[in-house]
């Protein structure tokens, strides 16, 4: 009854300043905890984007705002699930909100999940009733290295936790928690598959050097945004993994781009660029393969700007590239008179490799932000340019 009288007023009051709420109503007899269903207020706003689908659920529970921060976008999730077989046996060994181990379990026989926080582990329990999922197994609260010689599967799906001493930010994976370096020989003898969530910080190399095994490395982008470096490592040391990037776009659809398994050096550009060619901007996910994305192997007539800058230019328009595409109007040195002419005017302004922040050059442009225009600053050839296109 108390978790019923709490949804119905969180339902009431979710739209909200969940601060208002506190003040509103402190002090007022209540059936539930007031701190309660502001966390479920504030979490619901907070995740209103990321999380819609399982908002649509008026029962799914947030254990804390903290997990509903750190929990996986539902469109990411469901990229994760792509990369399971229908039927498969998957242990999530470090499930949180449980976001992943919930879109896998759409797709796979049974998801066993682990969370050693009793907060957390009993708000799995509850959102795996309240979202009808039979097939969920959620464990006791543990330590998933205490329970891991107990299960088998066919995939096992981990998320170390990326939060050192006092809340610091951590990226090697031997410095996450658990160590999955230190498990790896373990986990592959009690799966066949192992898919590692790590941070978007990861060198890719360095991934490949730490994980042997690995078959599949994917740079993980939604919405233009880089999440996170994903890696599916097997049993077979001497696999040459693929190494791909994944754009997640608001509308769900999934670009995805097959980079080179051999890292290889970029080609630098042979001409500076020009009125009426194109420039190419990688999105995040691509930038993150580095030498891996091979872009001037992949598309022919396209020529890196500068060793050290990640923009590219053609004569034409390339299709399928992993990216942005811009039209060059004007090519600008620093000190060109004619940028007198674009004050007050309205510009994304783009900085690569060059000597100034956007904003530092749109206040000595005394340009304005935003409008449908791009005005990209770099460095080509090993000198600074601007590229204005329409």
């Amino acid at each position: 009854m108390e978790i019923i009288e709490m949804l119905k007023f969180v339902a009431e009051h979710g739209g909200e300043r969940p601060s208002d709420v506190l003040l509103r109503w402190r002090g007022r007899e209540l059936p539930f905890a007031l701190e309660d269903a502001v966390v479920q207020i504030e979490s619901r706003q907070r995740t209103r984007l990321k999380l819609p689908g399982f908002n649509s659920c008026p029962e799914f529970l947030y254990p804390s705002v903290l997990a509903s921060e750190q929990a996986s976008d539902e469109a990411v999730a469901a990229f994760h699930a792509s990369l399971v077989n229908v039927g498969e046996k998957v242990v999530d060994l470090t499930a949180g909100l449980g976001i992943d181990a919930f879109t896998i379990a759409g797709k796979a026989g049974t998801v066993t999940v682990a969370e050693m926080n009793p907060e957390t582990n009993a708000a799995l329990r509850h959102n795996a009733a309240a979202l009808g999922l039979g097939n969920v197994t959620v464990l006791p609260p543990c330590d998933c290295r205490e329970v891991l010689h107990e299960l088998e599967a066919d995939v096992v799906f981990m998320d170390p936790a990326r939060r050192g001493d006092g809340g610091r930010r951590i990226f090697a994976l031997a410095d996450c928690a658990p160590d999955v370096t230190a498990l790896l020989p373990e986990l592959l003898q009690r799966c066949q598959r192992l898919i590692v969530k790590a941070s978007p910080m990861l060198d890719i190399t360095q991934t490949i050097r730490e994980l042997p095994g690995v078959s599949a490395i994917f740079a993980v982008a939604r919405k233009g945004e880089l999440k996170e470096i994903l890696a599916v490592v097997g049993r077979n040391e001497h696999v040459s993994p693929t190494v791909e990037a994944v754009n997640i776009l608001s509308d769900g659809t999934v670009r995805r781009y097959f980079g080179s398994a051999v890292q290889r050096a970029e080609i630098t550009a042979t001409s500076e660029p020009a009125q009426g060619q194109y420039i190419y901007m990688p999105d995040a996910a691509v930038m993150k393969l580095g030498p891996y994305a091979s872009l001037t192997r992949h598309f022919e007539g396209l020529r890196k700007l500068d060793q050290n800058t990640n923009l590219y230019i053609a004569e034409r328009e390339l299709e399928d590239f992993p990216g942005r595409i811009s039209h060059i109007a004007e090519v600008f040195t620093p000190n060109d008179n004619r940028l007198k002419e674009l004050k007050g005017l309205k510009f994304n302004i783009i900085t690569r490799n060059y000597f100034m922040s956007p904003e530092q050059l749109r206040k000595k442009l005394k340009t304005k932000d935003g409008g449908d225009r791009f005005l990209y600053a770099a460095r080509c050839n090993g000198r600074p340019l601007l590229i204005l296109c329409s």
